[in-house]
């Protein structure tokens, strides 16, 4: 299957077993480095999408544990904010307004969240969601893909990442970085998570990202998510175990401390 948007073509052999919960395979990028994804891929019908907010800084796995028997898997969130330990970007919880910090302005109103609703899921701009959502809310973004197009541009910096990026620890638009982002189309919820910072895995930048989940996953719309060192797939296994799926990396060659971070904010998946 190929992948393209315009001169850019993504190679892949992306190929979904029904019964495995979570897809890893080798991407070919298209100056002949590779990277491997990691791939969660959940029916709607049968499907709970959760955001939760935590208290304390908390690992996925932890997460996964307290949320009961019928989670399958949980990936990282939004963004967070360091010194004050909360989460950075806009943040409801079952119709609840949570403590965080907010996106300076006028890019609070503009980047893009994830909204879980009783019957539905929605990623847009967050001024095109409910101002007061039922359900769950998370900021993040920037916005990967919309009506199946890749819609990303860094060069435009239409969600002001380039231009707020003292928020961040860099720029999140510039380069290639471990990525973790959430998708959806017709059938299915996407949790798609990235390595990179390795010899072996060179990571995605924004556009590629997007390119792969509407070339390879088909997916309609699509949000990035906290990455770098934050990236983080969870799954529970065959005995009922959670593993962290990816290979978490603080920096070059440099693993996260105790498998993967402590986060602020995260995403479950529970049958139905």
């Amino acid at each position: 299957m190929t992948a393209s948007l315009g001169a850019f073509v993504l190679p892949t052999n992306a190929v979904f077993d029904p019964l495995s919960l979570v897809f890893s395979e080798r991407v070919a990028l298209p100056d002949d480095s590779k990277t491997t994804v990691h791939v969660l891929r959940q029916a709607l019908r049968n499907t709970v999408v959760r955001v939760t907010s935590l208290r304390s800084a908390t690992r996925v796995t932890n997460v996964c544990n307290e949320f009961g028997d019928r989670v399958v898997a949980a990936m990282s969130g939004g963004f967070f904010a360091r010194e004050a330990g909360r989460p950075l970007g806009e943040l409801w919880i079952a119709g609840k307004r949570q403590a965080h910090e907010s996106f300076q302005a006028p890019w609070h109103s503009i980047r893009g969240a994830l909204h879980v609703g009783a019957d539905r899921i929605s990623i847009d701009r967050r001024q095109m969601l409910p101002p007061k959502p039922d359900g769950d809310l998370l900021q993040a973004g920037p916005l990967l893909v919309m009506d199946g197009r890749p819609v990303v541009d860094p060069t435009t910096d239409s969600e002001g990442f380039r231009s707020g990026c003292r928020q961040f620890d860099t720029d999140i638009t510039d380069g290639r970085y471990p990525r973790a982002a959430i998708g959806y189309d017709d059938t299915y919820v996407y949790g798609v998570v990235v390595d990179g910072r390795t010899d072996s895995d060179v990571g995605m930048t924004l556009t590629e990202l997007a390119v792969y989940m509407t070339g390879s996953l088909g997916v309609a719309a699509a949000l990035n998510l906290d990455g770098g060192g934050s990236a983080t797939l969870a799954a529970r296994d065959s005995e009922g175990a959670f593993h962290v799926i990816n290979s978490p990396m603080d920096g070059y060659m440099q693993p996260t401390p105790g498998g993967s971070r402590q986060l602020y904010s995260a995403i479950v998946f529970t049958e139905v």
